[in-house]
Parts: C-alpha cells; structure tokens; sequence
C-alpha cells in the first residue's frame, strides 16, 4: 500500500470471479452490505448510476452523528475491468476532501485482484475508510 497525504494504492486479492466482484461495486444492493467505512455505521447508496457521467452518492454516520456524504461522477467505466470516478467527501454540508479513484480488476488465477487507486485532496487518509470497507467486501464474497 502507498500512502502519501494526495495518494493511496491498495492491492487486495479477493477469491471471487472478475464479474462477480465488479457486480459488488454496480449493484447498489450489493454495494450497500460492504461499502461501510467502518463497523457500526449506516449506510445508504442514494444514487449509483454506473456509466460514464454518471452520479453515485452515498451516506454513511454512526447512529446519532452528523453524517457523511460522499457524492461523485463516474469519469471511466470498462464493465467487469475499470472505474474510474471523481469524489468529495462532506459533513454537515463542508466538502472536506475531492478526490479521483480508479478501480481496477484484474484476473489472478481464481480470484481477482483489486487494485484501488485514490489520489487527490486528503486521499491518504482515506485508508482508514478503505480499510474496513475492503473487509467487508471480502466477507460479503466469502
């Protein structure tokens, strides 16, 4: 894992299908049971509209705290390969950080590797919501 304050690359192998794994990231179903930041939180996919300008948004707090909201546009999608999205990230209504993120899946034997991109305004600290979000989708996909 790199992480610098305007970048962060995660590598993680998940022993799930290609498909099976971008599905978890476009299906706002799915996406809602691991997309998380962290144990305990709620959270809601108000919008996923995967295509090239599309929005996706999603709220996510611990109960009883101001949430947060992270609302983005998709730059690049390459169905079952690549996304590519711009994303700020608010609370309370102040944007705190902006950043672009490319997800990248990649065959690796039986499983597929995710490597995740964030590079922008606060990216690096954002691996203490990409962390356990990860690991939720890991124990979504067994």
């Amino acid at each position: 894992m790199i992480n610098r304050p305007d970048s962060l690359r995660i590598a993680r192998t998940f022993a799930a299908p290609r498909e099976r794994l971008y599905r978890a990231w476009t299906d706002a179903a799915e996406m809602a049971r691991w997309y998380s930041p962290a144990d305990g939180m709620t959270l809601s996919i108000d919008a996923l509209e995967v295509r090239v300008g599309g929005r996706y948004q999603a709220t996510s707090g611990m109960p009883g705290e101001t949430p947060f909201v992270e609302a983005g546009e998709y730059r690049k999608v390459e169905p079952g390969r690549l996304l590519e999205f711009d994303m700020s990230l608010a609370r309370g209504g102040t944007v705190f950080s902006r950043t672009r993120c490319t997800v990248e899946f990649l065959d690796r034997g039986v499983g597929t590797q995710l490597v995740l991109t964030d590079e922008g305004d606060g990216a690096g600290e954002h691996a203490t919501g990409w962390g356990p979000a990860l690991d939720h989708l890991a124990q979504l996909l067994g």
